[in-house]
């Protein structure tokens, strides 16, 4: 009898210890315009985009990206956000990283994550290291 009881318990504790796959935040989920992006020394600052560009970053449920210049697919990759894992000044931000497949990135080893912000239909993606500059995209679908 001792012996199911333990057989019952490591089962259980075998079971418990299983790691469940933690879904990316459902406001992130869709497909989402570039609409401006300004700051930092790399792109052009204050330049907006018009509606219709094809500049799409596509974030799907199962921690999946891609993101498509002028209609046509240029990357993509996981991603993974991390709950208040950046702080600027006094407040707590959440953390967005790609791991991209592309060989560039694979080659350059290219990993700065992305502080992360919604507001509305705007998702915000400020990089954390500052050069890059600032990126607002509208959000076109779920």
């Amino acid at each position: 009898m001792k012996k199911i009881v333990w057989i019952i318990l490591a089962i259980s504790g075998f079971a418990a210890c299983k790691k469940d796959k933690i879904a990316p935040d459902a406001n992130v989920i869709g497909k989402w315009e570039l609409h401006r992006r300004y700051g930092g020394n790399i792109y052009p600052p204050d330049t907006t985009y018009q509606a219709g560009n094809g500049n799409i970053l596509q974030f799907n449920s199962d921690s999946t990206y891609k993101t498509y210049s002028g209609g046509m697919l240029t990357d993509e990759g996981t991603f993974h956000i991390l709950r208040h894992a950046y702080k600027m000044g006094d407040t707590w931000y959440d953390e967005l990283s790609f791991n991209s497949t592309t060989d560039y990135a694979l080659t350059y080893n290219i990993t700065f994550p992305d502080v992360v912000s919604i507001s509305g239909t705007i998702l915000t993606l400020r990089p954390t290291m500052p050069d890059i500059g600032t990126t607002e995209y509208e959000k076109l679908s779920d």
